[in-house]
């Protein structure tokens, strides 16, 4: 909206230009060129923020992300440990089974529970 507003105060000068007998085009050229150097300032500015912004956190979060990540050598070693556990149970539950020293001793059932 401000570009066509622009163009077309540049139109209505160059008009009243060519009606003088002037030279429009150097004056419709020195506009647009002065813009066009506003915009490309704001755009490095705006750009050069971004960057320290983008530079300046980039330190504090990663280091909040390492702070969360647990240790995943630790959580290996934990769990070799629990399966070494479950096998030495898993043996003694085989021995006890294969040896025929397995003694079952049955109990009165409920009344109240459903028989299957």
């Amino acid at each position: 909206m401000l570009v066509a507003a622009l163009k077309q105060m540049v139109n209505i000068h160059w008009m009243v230009q060519l009606m003088r007998g002037g030279a429009p085009i150097s004056i419709s050229m020195n506009i647009s060129q002065s813009i066009s150097k506003r915009w490309l300032a704001a755009v490095v500015v705006l750009q050069a923020a971004t960057l320290l912004t983008l530079w300046g956190a980039a330190p504090s979060a990663s280091r909040a992300l390492a702070d969360g990540i647990p240790d995943s050598g630790a959580q290996r070693e934990q769990i070799i440990e629990q399966l070494k556990g479950t096998n030495e149970r898993l043996d003694k539950l085989l021995s006890i089974l294969s040896g025929g020293d397995l003694h079952v001793r049955l109990t009165k059932a409920d009344d109240a529970a459903p028989h299957r």
